[in-house]
């Protein structure tokens, strides 16, 4: 009978993770992706706590970091570029959407910035490894790559 709970509680968190995809490949604001990307954080956590199968957590995994890459796509969009202090130009204060913080909005750009085939690889080989899935790790891929230069 536990057990038949169990796995009810896991369907019913892989559902959650279905529908967030779904949402996620809609989601056209900041703060619709940002609402879908914490409850991809907050079923990661339940389902770590829970002592979920490593595919699954990284399936939540996977859904928050992705959320935060569409994130930083946002966000470049949305920030226009300020002046040049150098010159004596103005920097405009730049407002940040509700609930998102300026560490939060550097690192999910970076996330943003790093080529899809390069993201998509980074993603695979991670599943592969069954190791966690991490924001850090993706943050790492574009270091790698600032520190490289343009590639020729």
């Amino acid at each position: 009978m536990k057990a038949n709970r169990m796995l009810d509680a896991q369907e019913q968190t892989l559902v959650k993770i279905n529908v967030a995809r779904k949402a996620l490949a809609e989601a056209k604001s900041i703060p619709d992706v940002k609402k879908i990307r914490d409850q991809a954080s907050t079923i990661e956590h339940y389902m770590k706590r829970q002592r979920y199968s490593l595919e699954a957590i990284a399936d939540a995994s996977e859904l928050k970091l992705r959320a935060e890459r569409r994130l930083g796509e946002l966000l470049a969009a949305s920030t226009v570029a300020g002046g040049n202090r150098a010159l004596g130009q103005e920097h405009p204060a730049r407002s940040l959407p509700e609930g998102v913080t300026k560490v939060q909005s550097h690192r999910w750009q970076t996330v943003a910035g790093v080529p899809e085939a390069d993201f998509e690889a980074h993603v695979a080989d991670v599943r592969e490894q069954q190791v966690s899935l991490t924001t850090a790790g993706v943050m790492r891929v574009a270091k790698r790559q600032w520190s490289q230069g343009p590639s020729s």
